[in-house]
């Protein structure tokens, strides 16, 4: 309140010289008709009485009187307010060249407003204002910026914003949402808990979709809430799945890409014994071409829709390659095995 009484002290030291200035010119007055009066009769006196009397309230001495009493009333005012340690909103605390220094304001948009002084070399215009109408914060402006702290539609949150506040917002963080990224009134990339409870980060593609006006999640990276999976979606601008990073179990890793349909069409994992594992899938899900490690190297494996192996190709014990053509469910098939030069009596090949 210090700022508050230093200004009502002032404008009660205008108001004094006011008064005392009124009180001369009515001093002067007075002396000015004391000779004309001492030489005026007794009838002359009544008569000048009785029309001072008629025309009192449009005489310039009335006027002044007045002045002085509606001055001495404010006066009266403020020094109750003083006394009782309130101040009437809206009023400004300014400074010895008259700019604003404070601002209280009433109604419903009450709050406090601290402004900096704009007119020194090099400095922009800056403020902090207390707010407290429909929603309670505190706003930090600087330029074309600026900051809040306090109430939003839902709940309370933090945000960085150009001169349109919330239509004009660049970053905003919240209880509900997390932190996001956005341009235009429209998220570019989020990090908080979804809607299903997994902590993620998404990436938004730069330009809405024209069916929905609205970007598109292009890119996920999260854990989900029910497994503790870690894993990484890309999409496209149409919200359909491309690859999807994750694991299995937690225990090993795999990479699935996808095309039009929601099922992989390949994928690349860790077999059952730690080797690595490149597959073509069908449209269930199974695997019907392979590439792998096998016991002497590379091992390739092709399949029929039901699973059952027709085609494997490796490297054999005595260091060569061979072919084998199913169904490896059945006794029959056909071997190709190639001549290891170190080994001349191995055959070249067989049924």
């Amino acid at each position: 309140m210090n700022a508050e009484h230093e200004a009502l002290q002032r404008q009660l030291q205008c108001m004094q010289t006011q008064v005392d200035q009124l009180q001369q010119q009515l001093q002067r007055k007075r002396v000015r008709r004391r000779p004309f009066l001492a030489v005026l009769g007794i009838a002359a006196l009544g008569l000048i009485f009785s029309w001072a009397a008629h025309s009192q309230s449009d005489s310039t001495e009335f006027l002044l009187m007045k002045q002085v009493a509606e001055l001495e009333t404010r006066m009266g005012n403020i020094e109750k307010q003083l006394a009782s340690g309130k101040v009437r909103a809206p009023f400004s605390v300014v400074d010895a060249k008259g700019l604003p220094i404070m601002s209280v304001f009433a109604g419903s948009n009450r709050g406090v407003q601290v402004i900096n002084d704009a007119t020194k070399p090099g400095s922009t215009a800056t403020a902090v204002s207390i707010e407290a109408g429909d929603v309670a914060g505190v706003r930090v402006r600087a330029g074309n910026e600026q900051a809040w702290i306090g109430g939003l539609d839902k709940g309370v949150g933090i945000y960085v914003a150009g001169d349109g506040g919330v239509q004009d917002i660049r970053t905003l963080m919240t209880a509900n949402l997390g932190f996001e990224v956005r341009r235009s009134d429209q998220r570019m990339s989020t990090l908080g808990v979804t809607e299903k409870g997994n902590v993620a980060l998404r990436l938004y593609s730069p330009e809405p979709t024209p069916e929905t006006e609205t970007r598109r999640q292009l890119v996920a990276v999260g854990v989900t809430a029910k497994d503790d999976l870690g894993g990484l979606e890309v999409r496209d601008s149409a919200g359909k799945l491309l690859t999807r990073v994750s694991s299995v179990g937690n225990k090993t890793g795999i990479v699935s890409v996808y095309p039009a349909s929601d099922n992989a069409s390949a994928s690349m994992q860790i077999n059952d014994g730690g080797a690595g594992l490149l597959a073509v899938l069908a449209d269930d899900g199974t695997a019907i071409a392979s590439l792998s490690r096998g016991k002497n190297g590379g091992l390739f494996q092709l399949t029929d829709f039901p699973g059952d192996v027709m085609v494997k190709a490796g490297v054999t014990d005595k260091h060569t390659g061979g072919v084998f053509a199913g169904p490896e469910s059945s006794a029959a098939g056909s071997f190709l095995v190639g001549r290891n030069p170190a080994h001349p009596g191995d055959a070249a090949g067989g049924d």
